[in-house]
């Protein structure tokens, strides 16, 4: 998956990046979520374990009204 914010400053990525490193089952020490506050990304090498509903979820909680 990959996850970008239109406009910086419309969403905290880096904050839904730590819940899904936490949230997502096929994250390893060597795979994680990772990016930048614009840009956010899954573990490469290895296919997340959350469906894209999932990460909607997770994102949504950090998107700023």
């Amino acid at each position: 998956y990959t996850v970008a914010q239109y406009k910086m400053g419309s969403a905290d990525l880096l904050g839904a990046l730590k819940e899904l490193n936490v949230a997502d089952s096929a994250v390893t020490e060597q795979a994680k979520w990772g990016g930048s506050p614009g840009i956010i990304g899954s573990p490469q090498g290895v296919s997340s374990m959350l469906s894209p509903e999932q990460v909607a979820e997770v994102v949504g909680k950090y998107v700023k009204e």
